[in-house]
């Protein structure tokens, strides 16, 4: 099963919205934000958690706007600056995930110039990544059979 491909429309537009970063462009291009943006995200979060699920049982498809990084800006510390980010994102985790015990999640930034996708434990307790390092270390085969199934 492959993983739809976003295509250039999602980071065209947030290079537009770089370049017109005011509420009055955001509102007359909502539709199109949600259409090139929003919309092929989603379908690719529900694609994600479907391919996650075979590797790592636990991924759950969160709802729909909880998954998405909010393109607002929190107006309390933008004062007089641009009001939106001009990047748009997916953030999954494990469904065992909870303040204060990470589990594995994935996130990935889309971004003119600059995206990235992060996969791991954030904010792992001490110890976790060290863990990690020594199962891969004493079991490479089984960790590049894992990486290659992502």
């Amino acid at each position: 099963m492959g993983v739809p491909a976003l295509g250039p429309r999602p980071l065209r537009f947030l290079a537009e919205l770089a370049a017109h970063n005011d509420r009055a462009w955001m509102a007359a291009h909502q539709a199109r934000y949600r259409r090139e943006v929003v919309e092929p995200l989603q379908a690719l979060r529900l694609q994600l958690v479907a391919r996650l699920e075979s590797v790592v049982p636990g991924f759950s498809a969160p709802s729909r706007d909880s998954a998405l990084l909010r393109v607002h800006r929190d107006a309390r510390f933008v004062g007089a600056g641009e009001p939106f980010r001009a990047q748009a994102g997916l953030r999954l985790h494990h469904r065992s995930s909870v303040p204060g015990a990470p589990a594995p999640s994935v996130s990935l930034v889309l971004a003119p110039g600059q995206s990235r996708l992060r996969v791991g434990l954030p904010r792992a307790a001490a110890g976790t990544m060290a863990c990690l390092r020594e199962a891969i270390h004493a079991r490479p085969t089984l960790f590049l059979q894992v990486a290659a199934r992502v």
